[in-house]
């Protein structure tokens, strides 16, 4: 599962009907709305009392609610009941599944976890086991963890299951076909749900070696020879006589049923006779082929022809489709129907013109369809229901091959059974159409897991070699046989195995055998298929077989290399790999999933691959259909594609040629390189070929040039063409638009064209940009390095000339199928260039990596390996399970003999090991040398060798840190204690203890050494909190060391920088953790101090581990500023620190710490180093030649500085004592006379001392980092430097997970090496982003491949947002945003959750905290005066605000999925505007939405998703949905929306929907926005009361109060102080997207004396418009007078109607305007208020204009604001 999901609580919720509508484009393309209102639903559902008056809700409120439960005594339990709900309302009557809705009401009712699980017994009903079954599918469906409602019975489950299985053997007519695949689905989520151990112990039994009974005996036989470790366990299983038992028929009986209903699922016509068994050759069964989705009918029949009433109502809208306000809602085509259309045979057949059923309609609600009769087909059709059984039937297949504990014996049986060739040779498989597109490619799937290469026992991966081995051995073997029995096959047997393996030469030798000798040969000789197998009776079935087991199969390396990386037009609109944002999850696909284990790293890579290139490949498309829609393409008269419209993102192309073709590689079949030019423009480009070379067949280069003329763009854009640079990505369309008669045709029949129907898409292929030049030909954007910068000028002129590389693997394939089809050259025929945002389009530069990664041999630290692929022990990885493993050092020649090996350790039992050599030399002391070493183990004994020992593999990870120096961790000893409950603290230096005045006043820093057995082990996901421990058994003693640091120098700069949290005990047992080796997980929930315990352990790593080399890498560019800047602030010299990616130009430092400017920062420190060596030069009397280089620098610092130092220690070593020996023969006073201080006191010898080794450490220091800097000055090349500071000189580099994978090649290249990996927002990385930084380094022989990767450091939470993933088919289904920290979580690894939390008030945590194990507050939160006092102006800290309809009207959707609420938008921006008027700072509110149309409502506003990781003092939150809860539901989005805020939560939101959903009842004090009056920032004392939010005062009402939620918006209309705000200048917004100008800035005052207006964007503002001559543009509900005004305005809309260029002045987008009604002189400085002014001014402010706006409120002629105020 991917988390929990909070329950989607709104009945409403499950009674959306299907859009029926035809969505492209970003927001819906061609079926895009305009704004004057949502699109038009059908059968918009049910009403309130509707739903109320619902049986099943009448009957849940009685017999299972918990209102019920409660009742004294409760409802007894009926069985009758549960038959009688099974049979009405989950299908049990039915030929077909339940509509869905029907299934989603019982299970939000909790049907299952208060009714069905608490009553089942063993002897309960099959309708009571099936309607569990139903219940579980569904919480799967909604991404539900199901499990959770059987731990309460969960030694009952067994029972269960046992029930479950007996359903299988039930007679063939207790199970309709709907049943049937509902098991199946059952049986997929068993196995989909291994991690849990009550279901993994009931579901390995039905894989485990008892299945093998289900074999043939001849395979049998085959296997336990090959296996002869499963012989003993056989014999034993043959005395318990395991085929009585269920579990070893369980899968043989499945594969039974699917062999059965794949035959079945192609119908003949009535009339028609069944036809004979299909032979491999045989012709296509001519049938109609199948339709486009929107051509098909999916007319209903039933089994003897006639036509059924189709009441399906399966397909729901499914709101978190849309998270982010984007989404395809089109249909899938050629899918088979969901399961509630299952059940009937299907016939999809065009819809004749002109039918009843369109004349008529579609029913409506309650109504029923009305069709005219319909024949009955003629001709062959699908069988819907059994096509969905079969697909179902494959995945799990599919999903039992695709692990290594259900692949073992499952794998042997299929084959035995030969389901997978039986499969290909169905009717089905062969059916022509799109209707069975997805089962053939399920089948393309299942087998690529049938031949994966991997010992199916041990799991060991089996390389290429391996396989073509076992291959050729095969092909061998059976050249052995036919050379020895059959004489027909000599030719077959004397043929090398290179010809043989190849399909057609090995089908012709075969054709020699008659078919009872070619049956002899398979079943009997090589027992390829079971004698008594019905299809061994069918020669074709035989053939096939033995093509398919000695044919060569290709690699699937090979396959991956060849695969194109851009998506073309067949991939961009297949529903079955790519579906629509509205995916319900009701079909699978044909997709691979994330499960929690992978078979081999290969798999881990292939899976991903594709679901990234997917996923790359839906955002293709939802850009590609934006464009069309925009563009406008059409025919004109001289019959050219011309574009009436524009867009942004795209240009035309006058032509495309190919320029050059190079030669193909060794042992490639495809060019080494193909290089386009581009003309975008209006004059045909001349085509230039050169002739081929000699002995070739293509065109040996093709030459042409690019251009492109941006003169028609605005100035704008044409930059924005400007920036175009090398690798970027751009793609080549060719449009060909229906003409009219065309485009009739299209909607003649009632049905919708599809996207490249209804625009005349044709081609799309993929480029990428080799370089630019303007139209002097110069390079624009040349980062490589032939641009100097002193000789670079702007580009000149719009024509712009583009070189680009097209995909080599895809024009070979194009032109394959040129030749083949003598189609037309698709490279000629492109009309339309696209871009994408830089942002959005590295997706080539990832999926490069990951093939790079496949072609290689990935090395995975061998201490993480099984872990990673979801095997063996969890804790394996974690420091306290690593193995006490101690170094072998050889000492050579080091000791002269073995009595002086045994001195040189006093304090350790030498035991020498070779006992037989001691007594032949005579004794142990005779014993020659060289001696070897075993270093010292945990006992105080060594073991002794006198040779060499052999090398042994290094500690895994590598060797613990018993003693760890924790530098500024704790701020003092008392912290200490604190932080280590469960040891015995005991300190070592007593004496220091002493002087001190106790323990608890030793300073430190201090160095801890921890018991030899060990740290404490690391609390499991499953254990107590972090910390526990066994009262009754002794503490271990910790010993603790304070130690005083050296002294560093004399200068404030040398002091280092100290720490000044106090880190909690879990804190410091996660902090200790990540400087241990080994895998460290940290689970953070929000305000618990993640990123300052990452830059702790990152600190404490520095310092005891100098010479090791970390990675920090996090998901966003903030997080990682973040972090990096709080290293900078530790002690960590700044020399070590290095940034990468963009980013870091936004780090809030003067320093600069690109690759660039740490080098230019080396250099300009190397010359102020030298500088210091130039002055102690010349103290010394020496050339000041010396600072000439490092080098001659270091000369110095030999000849001239040690000695002197070494001189002064040893004349004051003669001295000792005397307190004014160190000041008088210190020889660098001279140099150190401009110190802040006196260097020297003269107090005492000792301290004196302590002063100079100071002032020789800053002299030590200045010449070490003249030698790290040395490296600079020998190299020139600036190149060289940069790759020598990221390869050498850095030991902490700083990148993004996407800059990793982006620029992993480059790594690999520089021999990139580092020892540590710190992982910040790991929940929110993708699984491949976070793996691909593990593998940054290269495999050299030095290293014989093992990952020099010691520690791995993930931290995150897992409870918050996941990885963004716009597809919801590959959220659901193949959880692509499952990231590796989750799924490790999911593994049972143990990790550290940080368990207080200082971010929020006590009473606003408990909204979330209840996620987590035991979230606490810091001590802060209680004590500091801030979390005290109450929120000016609010009676409570949170609340929940309800806002009915306004205007009459709830939520719109302009455009599809574009959810907005304007009553909100204008409720939320009073309360902002009374808040700023009572003097809050605008940088202290933040304002949230969980929808992006909400967010273009207002201003300066981010949506939830996006504000993961921030935080703010007041959080304003509109949830905007009125219909149904949408994807609030996912309980991590509602984490992430409650813990944004610290003092303050105010959500806006409609009561009726949210009220049910238990998660945000704490929010719901009173529903009605509670004001205080008399208050202002700053002058608050009032008490917050308790830790509810309650009431701190009483509440605003009557006349002085606010009347309405717009009243609290307006500020002071005086005609001396009209004013509204502007932050910034006025920016012109892109017409081509709204055709509206904008303002990027808060809302504070706006000057509009000048102009006499002013303009707001989603606000309330109840200024007098005669007055004031103002109006309101984009989303407001004003009535100024348009007339005095001049202007004109929108009202209920989110269309703007401000011109901010003409009339020259900024436009406030969101209204937040916040006026000062006072006529003092102020001023407002970007989005600041200023509070000077004493309170009780404020207060009169804030009243006059309460009162004010109530007024202008009650004039209003139309509409009326939310009444919520009180």
């Amino acid at each position: 599962m991917d988390g929990p999901r909070a329950r989607p609580t709104s009945i409403d919720d499950v009674l959306l009907q299907q859009r029926h509508l035809t969505h492209g484009g970003k927001r819906g393309g061609k079926a895009q709305r305009t704004a004057q209102g949502p699109a038009k639903k059908k059968g918009h559902g049910l009403t309130l009392i509707e739903i109320a008056e619902d049986k099943l809700t009448k009957v849940a409120a009685e017999s299972w609610s918990d209102a019920a439960r409660k009742k004294t005594p409760p409802p007894a339990f009926k069985p009758e009941l549960v038959k009688s709900i099974y049979q009405e309302e989950l299908g049990g009557k039915a030929k077909k599944s339940p509509p869905l809705r029907r299934v989603m009401l019982l299970e939000i009712s909790q049907y299952l976890e208060n009714y069905l699980w608490p009553n089942f017994e063993a002897d309960s009903s099959d309708e009571h086991v099936i309607s569990i079954m139903l219940m579980v599918n569904e919480k799967f469906r909604e991404n539900i963890d199901p499990w959770l409602s059987f731990k309460s019975k969960e030694t009952v489950f067994p029972d269960f299951f046992k029930r479950v299985l007996a359903l299988l053997e039930a007679p063939e007519s207790t199970l309709k076909m709907h049943e049937k695949t509902a098991y199946l689905l059952f049986t997929i989520n068993i196995f989909q749900s291994l991690e849990n151990e009550m279901v993994r112990g009931q579901a390995l039994r039905l894989v485990s070696l008892p299945l093998w009974m289900a074999l043939s005996s001849g395979r049998l036989q085959l296997e336990l020879h090959a296996h002869p470790q499963l012989a003993k366990h056989w014999k034993s299983l043959q005395k318990k006589d395991q085929k009585q038992r269920p579990e070893s028929r369980f899968i043989p009986a499945m594969l039974d049923q699917f062999l059965d209903v794949v035959q079945g699922a192609v119908k003949d016509p009535p009339s028609a006779s069944a036809p004979e068994p299909m032979e491999v050759a045989s012709e296509k069964v001519q049938v109609p082929a199948v339709l486009a989705p929107d051509q098909e009918d999916d007319t209903v029949y039933s089994e003897d022809g006639e036509e059924e009433e189709d009441e399906s109502e399966s397909d729901l809208e499914e709101d978190e489709a849309a998270e982010e306000g984007g989404g395809d809602a089109a249909g899938k085509p050629g899918a088979a129907a969901p399961e509630g259309q299952a059940g009937v045979s299907t016939w999809i057949k065009k819809k004749p013109q002109g039918s009843k059923a369109k004349q008529q309609g579609k029913r409506g609600r309650g109504g029923a369809k009305e069709h005219a009769p319909k024949p009955p087909p003629t001709e062959p059709w699908l069988d819907r229901a059994s096509v969905l059984h079969c697909e179902r039937s494959v995945e799990l297949l599919i999903d039992l091959l695709s692990q290594l504990p259900t692949r073992r014996f499952v794998r042997t049986l299929v084959e035995d059974r030969a389901i997978l060739i039986k499969c290909r040779l169905s009717r089905l498989y062969k059916f022509p159409g799109e209707g069975a597109n997805l089962f053939r490619q399920l089948i393309d799937l299942f087998q690529f897991y049938m031949a994966f290469p991997i010992d199916d026992h041990t799991g060991e991966p089996q390389t290429d070699d391996d396989v073509a081995s076992a291959h050729y051995e095969k092909v061998c073997q059976v050249q052995r046989l036919a050379f020895k029995h059959w004489p027909q096959l000599k030719e077959l047997a004397l043929s090398n195995c290179g010809s043989v393996e190849k399909r057609d030469v090995l089908k012709r030798h075969l054709a020699a055998l008659t078919e009872d000798e070619l049956r002899f040969l398979v079943t009997h000789q090589l027992r390829l298929v079971a004698e008594d197998d019905p299809w061994a009776q069918d020669k074709g079935f035989l053939t096939e077989v033995m093509l398919s087991t000695y044919e060569r199969r290709r690699m699937q390396r090979e396959v991956i290399n060849e695969m194109p990386l851009y998506p073309t037009e067949g991939v961009l609109w297949d529903e079955n790999q790519i579906p629509s944002a509205n995916y319900t999850g009701e079909s699978c696909l044909a997709l691979p999933k994330l499960n929690l284990q992978f078979l081999t790293d290969h798999d881990y890579l292939l899976r991903n691959f594709n679901l990234f290139r997917l996923e790359a490949t839906y955002e293709i498309r939802e850009d590609i259909a934006n464009v069309l829609g925009r563009v406008g393409a059409f025919w004109d008269d001289d019959d050219f594609v011309r574009f009436a419209g524009w867009a942004r993102m795209s240009l035309p192309v006058g032509s495309c040629k190919i320029t050059e073709v190079r030669k193909p590689s060794v042992d490639e079949n495809k060019p080494a390189a193909v290089t386009a030019d581009i003309v975008i423009d209006t004059t045909p480009a001349r085509r230039d070929v050169r002739k081929p070379s000699v002995g070739e067949n293509k065109p040996a280069a093709v030459t042409a040039d690019i251009v492109i003329d941006t003169t028609p763009a605005r100035r704008d854009v044409r930059g924005e063409w400007d920036e175009l640079k090398q690798h970027d990505v751009l793609f080549l369309l060719t449009i060909r638009p229906p003409s009219a008669a065309e485009a009739a045709a299209m909607h003649s029949s009632g049905r919708k064209p599809g996207m490249c129907e209804q625009y005349g898409l044709v081609t799309v292929r993929g480029c990428e940009v080799i370089e630019m030049k303007d139209e002097g030909g110069r390079l624009i954007n040349d980062f490589t390095g032939r641009v100097k910068r002193e000789e670079w000028k702007p580009p000149t002129g719009c024509v712009r000339t583009l070189t680009v590389a097209m995909d080599t693997a895809q024009y070979q394939m194009d032109m394959n199928h040129m030749v083949k089809t003598k189609g037309e050259d698709v490279y000629g025929s492109f009309n339309l260039l696209m871009r994408r945002k830089p942002k959005e389009n590295n997706f080539k530069a990832v999926l490069e990596s990951i093939r790079d990664l496949m072609n290689e041999d990935v090395i995975i630290p061998p201490w993480l390996h099984d872990i990673f692929l979801g095997y063996g022990d969890p804790a394996a990885a974690q420091y306290t399970a690593m193995e006490k493993v101690w170094c072998t050092v050889d000492f050579k020649d080091i000791f002269l003999g073995a009595e002086r090996s045994t001195k040189s350790f006093p304090y350790y039992d030498v035991q020498f090991t070779n006992k037989e050599a001691a007594s032949k030399a005579g004794g142990i002391s005779n014993l020659a040398h060289p001696i070897g070493s075993r270093s010292f183990p945990p006992t105080p004994s060594l073991a002794m060798t006198p040779s060499s020992l052999a090398r042994r593999l290094p500690p895994k990870p590598d060797t613990l840190l018993r003693t760890v120096d924790f530098k500024d961790t704790f701020l003092d000893a008392k912290h200490l204690i604190k932080s280590f409950p469960h040891y015995d603290v005991q300190f070592t230096n007593k004496e220091a203890a002493s002087k001190a005045g106790g323990i608890s006043n030793l300073p430190p820093p201090y160095r801890i050494t921890f018991p030899e057995e060990g740290p404490a082990p690391l609390p499991a996901a499953s254990n107590a909190p972090p910390g526990a421990a066994d009262a009754s058994k002794a503490k271990p003693i910790l010993k603790v060391e304070s130690y005083t640091p050296p002294d560093p120098g004399p200068y404030p700069q040398n002091k280092p920088r100290q720490n000044t949290v106090r880190f909690t005990p879990v804190q410091v047992e996660a902090i200790n953790s990540g400087v241990q080796p080994g895998l460290t997980m940290v689970v953070g929930p929000p305000g618990t101090g993640k990123t300052d315990t990452a830059v702790q352990i990152m600190n404490v790593l520095y310092h005891n581990c100098p010479g090791q080399r970390t990675l920090l890498i996090t998901h966003s560019n903030q997080a990682l500023n973040d972090l990096f800047q709080k290293i900078l602030e530790r002690d960590v010299p700044s020399r070590y620190l290095l940034r990468l990616g963009m980013g870091e130009q936004e780090l809030d430092t003067e320093q600069d710490f690109s690759r660039v400017g740490r080098v230019n920062a080396s250099l300009a420190r190397r010359l102020e180093l030298l500088s210091e060596v130039e002055k102690l030069s010349r103290q010394f009397g020496v050339s000041e030649d010396v600072a000439y280089t490092c080098e001659t620098a270091a000369y110095f610092w030999l000849m001239h500085v040690m000695s002197r130092w070494e001189k002064f220690m040893i004349h004051v070593g003669k001295r000792k004592g005397e307190a004014a020996a160190v000041a008088e023969l210190f020889p660098f006073k001279e140099f150190f006379a401009d110190a802040p201080e006196q260097v020297f006191s003269g107090k005492t010898y000792e301290e004196d001392m302590e002063r100079a080794r100071g002032c020789f450490r800053h002299l030590k220091t200045i010449f070490q980092e003249l030698e790290e800097i040395r490296p600079f000055e020998l190299m020139k090349g600036q190149s060289d430097r940069i790759n020598y500071l990221m390869t050498k000189q850095a030991k902490v580099v700083a990148m993004t997970c996407t800059h990793a994978a982006l620029k992993r090649s480059e790594f690999v290249e520089l021999a990139f090496k580092y020892d540590n990996l710190l992982m910040e927002e790991a929940a929110q990385i993708l699984e491949i982003e976070t793996f691909i930084p593990m593998l940054l380094v290269k495999k050299t022989r030095q290293e014989d491949g093992v990952s020099r990767l010691k520690r791995v450091c993930l931290i995150g939470d897992h409870h918050q947002l996941p990885p963004v993933v716009k597809n919801m088919a590959f959220q659901k289904y193949s959880h692509l945003d499952q990231s590796l920290f989750t799924r490790f979580i999911r593994l049972g690894t143990p990790y550290v959750e940080l368990n207080a939390q200082g971010r929020a008030r006590p009473s606003m945590a408990k909204l979330y905290n209840w996620r987590y194990r035991a979230l606490g507050d810091l001590p802060n939160v209680n004590n500091a005066p801030a979390f005290a006092l109450a929120n000016p102006g609010f009676a409570h800290v949170y609340q929940f605000i309800d806002v009915p309809d306004y205007m009459g009207k709830g939520e719109t959707e302009p455009t599809p999925y574009f959810y907005q609420n304007l009553g909100e938008a204008e409720y939320l921006v009073s309360v902002y505007c009374f808040m700023r008027l009572m003097g809050y700072p605008a940088n202290k509110i933040s304002v949230l939405t969980t929808y992006n149309g909400q967010k273009a409502l207002l201003r300066d506003v981010t949506t939830v998703d996006k504000y993961q990781g921030q935080q703010n003092d007041i959080i304003l939150l509109s949830l905007v949905r009125t219909r149904v809860v949408g994807h609030l539901r996912d309980v991590r989005r509602l984490v992430v929306a409650m813990s944004r805020s610290r003092y303050g939560l105010y959500i806006f939101g409609r009561q009726a929907i949210f009220a049910e959903c238990y998660e945000l009842q704490p929010t719901f004090k009173p529903t009605q926005l509670a004001l205080v009056k008399g208050e202002a920032m700053g002058a608050c004392q009032r008490k917050r009361i308790g830790g509810d939010g309650g009431p701190g005062g009483p509440r605003c009402s009557g006349a002085s109060g606010c009347a309405a939620a717009a009243g609290a918006t307006a500020a002071a209309d005086t005609e001396e102080d009209r004013r509204g705000t502007a932050k910034g200048t006025a920016t012109t917004a892109d017409p081509e997207e709204d055709g509206r100008s904008t303002s990027k800035g808060t809302a504070i005052a706006v000057d509009a004396i000048a102009d006499g207006r002013s303009t707001s964007k989603g606000a309330a503002i109840a200024a007098d418009a005669a007055a004031d001559v103002r109006s309101t543009a984009k989303g407001t509900a004003t009535t100024a007078d348009a007339e005095e005004v001049g202007r004109s305005f929108s009202t209920g809309t989110a269309i703007a109607a401000a011109d901010a260029i003409a009339d020259g002045r900024s436009t406030v987008k969101g209204a937040k305007a916040a006026a000062d009604a006072e006529e003092d002189e102020r001023s407002t400085n970007q989005g600041a208020v200023t509070s000077a002014h004493a309170a009780a001014d404020r207060s009169r402010q804030v009243q006059k204009a309460l009162q004010h706006t109530q007024m202008q409120t009650q004039q209003r002629t139309e509409g009326a604001p939310p009444k919520a105020l009180h």
